[in-house]
């Protein structure tokens, strides 16, 4: 699925929010929010949510939703490896 999403919040090391819509607002919206916190050990934390609107999203099936999860779940893992790699413990 592609869209041209607009940025509607960008913070600094902290807040990433875009809202994405396919054919036309109000259709099947999604707005995006990564969130970056830094804890007291010196680490931090990256919370993600993602909030769907529109007609569509009555229509959707079970296996839709799954998938969405799925692939949130890759994306998690993939920025972790990549954090991981770019900043190892010490």
């Amino acid at each position: 699925m592609r869209f041209k999403p607009r940025v509607l919040l960008a913070t600094a090391h902290h807040v990433l929010t875009w809202r994405g819509t396919t054919l036309f607002p109000g259709m099947f919206d999604g707005e995006h929010t990564f969130i970056i916190e830094s804890l007291n050990d010196g680490s931090s934390r990256l919370l993600q949510r993602e909030k769907f609107t529109g007609v569509l999203t009555y229509l959707m099936k079970r296996r839709f939703w799954q998938q969405v999860e799925t692939a949130f779940n890759n994306m998690n893992d993939a920025l972790a490896s990549e954090a991981d790699k770019r900043y190892p413990s010490s």
